[in-house]
Parts: C-alpha cells; structure tokens; sequence
C-alpha cells in the first residue's frame, strides 16, 4: 500500500509544462485527436441546457489542488468557469468531494452520499489510484458500472475522466488495462468519457509539455495543467449536450 500511495504521489508530482495559462482557450492547450472523438449523450442534460433549468454539478477525484496557488486553479473550477462562459443563462452550482489515494470501489461510498443531494452531472474521475496498486481491472470496470446504475437511478447523467500520463509513471505502472475498462463502458453505455491519459500523453509526444519535470516546475505551471483540463472537459460536456 504504501508503494503504490508513494506511485500516486510520483505521478502528480510529475506534471509540469513550459508555460502558463490562466484563462485560456481549449483550442490554445492544442488539441489531441482523443478530444474530436464523439462518443456518449447527455439528453436530461441537454433539456435543461435549452430550458436553462438550474443544474447542479458534482464532481468525484482523487487529487485536487497540490501545487495550486487556490482552489479556484483547479480543474472543476476552470470547468464551470468554461461551461458557463459558453452558458451565461444557465444556473449552475457544483460540489466537489475528493477522495485522495481512494480506488473505484472505495469512491463508490462518496458518490453514494453525494447522490442524496439530488446533482444532474456526476464527473468522476478515477483509474490512477487502481492503476498503482495493480487492481484487478475487471473489478474496476464493475465499480464503474455499479457506480453508472447509482447515478441513473436518481436521475442524473455521468461523465468519466480517466487516469493522468507520465513517462515516469508509465515505466512502473501499466495503466492500459484500466483505460481500456474505461473505453468499454463510454461505448458500451454512451458514457462521455476524457482520456486524460491520451490528452497528456499527446502534449508530451508533440513537446508541448514536460510532464517528469522536478516539484518546482511543476509547482509553478500545474494551473495551466488544470485549466486546459478544465476546458476539454467542458468541450466534452457541450458536445454531449448537442452543442459545438
């Protein structure tokens, strides 16, 4: 247990990129072809975009916040800032519950307890910490599934965020059976799904970043990390919502 904590740690020390953005435009964080990939639909979603009936947000992690200046840097709040710079009218609140060095499994009781307060959107992000402890991958999917029923069943919708991407990281973990597990259930179910893991591993193929820099550098640009994040993941929820 405490090898794999120490991999999860590794990994979200391992970010870092060469320039800042605080602010910027998805299009400015380049865009990997995971991101043109169209695969899942949020219809409740979409009648409430199109009303502008209130819709409340509630996003499940991991990690938040190492290495940011506040916690209007991170990623969920550069995804409302996103979403609602695209829809003004739309009444909007988000909750955010993070389950630092949790699996699936063990992210399945905060999302149980979250869904009492009746949210429209989940967003749930996982598979890193599954992944460092070498999970059995098809328990993972059935969390994901089990977690996918929870959340129908009050009525609200589900979006997967999955795992980040280092070279570093990638040496000790294999994180491919987990993605995977991640794949099947956005095709198999129509769950929008972000490939973080495609989406970083694609700025460090192209240069873009360098994702095995040391704890400062990584300290000083992890709120571009979580703003382009954030703007992929709102492009994810617009196109699921019919909206380009």
């Amino acid at each position: 247990m405490i090898r794999a904590l120490a991999i999860v740690a590794a990994i979200a020390l391992s970010i870092a990129l060469p320039f800042a953005a605080w602010g910027q435009d998805a299009a400015r964080c380049g865009e990997p072809p995971s991101l043109q990939l169209h695969v899942g639909e949020l219809p409740k979603l979409a009648r409430a975009v199109r009303n502008n009936t209130p819709v409340r947000v509630l996003i499940l992690s991991t990690a938040m916040g190492s290495g940011l200046t506040t916690m209007d840097q991170a990623y969920p709040s550069r995804f409302q800032y996103y979403l609602q710079r695209r829809l003004p009218k739309l009444p909007m609140t988000m909750a955010t519950s993070v389950k630092a060095g949790e699996t699936a499994v063990q992210m399945l009781r905060a999302l149980r307890k979250g869904l009492v307060n009746k949210p429209d959107l989940v967003i749930w992000q996982t598979g890193t910490v599954d992944a460092a402890q070498q999970l059995d991958a098809a328990g993972f999917a059935q969390a994901l599934i089990e977690g996918r029923s929870a959340i129908r069943e009050t009525g609200a919708e589900l979006v997967l965020i999955g795992p980040q991407f280092s070279r570093r990281a990638g040496a000790i973990v294999e994180f491919r059976p987990y993605i995977e597990e991640m794949v099947h259930v956005e095709q198999a179910y129509g769950v929008p799904l972000l490939d973080r893991f495609a989406i970083m591993r694609y700025w460090a193929d192209h240069g873009l970043v360098n994702l095995d820099g040391d704890r400062d550098t990584w300290a000083a640009t992890a709120a571009f990390v979580h703003d382009c994040i954030g703007a992929f993941l709102a492009e994810k929820v617009l196109k699921a919502v019919g909206i380009e």
